[in-house]
């Protein structure tokens, strides 16, 4: 009977043992696992924050591009305006010349 006891107590305690030896690699596993979603929810937010930055640069840069071709615009209006007028000089240069 003793050494029936003792058996049980021994199986009892190595079950306790191997109890606490799983829980404690399930907490090992799950900490790990909650830095790792803590490391992706800050990489997240890093690069939710950078699209956001370059989102708005690209609105900037597209008003930017905006104002260039309206400036491209305004100038080559206004080169064709002098063409226009150098043109008309140089018949006026012609008919005086010629007369």
């Amino acid at each position: 009977m003793n050494l029936l006891v003792t058996c049980l107590l021994s199986c009892f305690y190595v079950d306790q043992f191997s109890n606490k030896y799983v829980i404690y690699h399930q907490e090992e596993e799950r900490t790990e696992i909650l830095d790792h979603f803590r490391s992706l929810s800050m990489e997240a937010s890093a690069l939710g924050s950078n699209n956001h930055s370059l989102e708005t640069e690209i609105q900037d840069v597209r008003a930017q591009l905006r104002a260039a071709n309206d400036r491209i615009t305004d100038l080559e209006q206004l080169l064709e305006s002098k063409d226009t007028l150098v043109n008309n000089y140089e018949r006026q240069v012609c008919v005086v010349s010629f007369h």
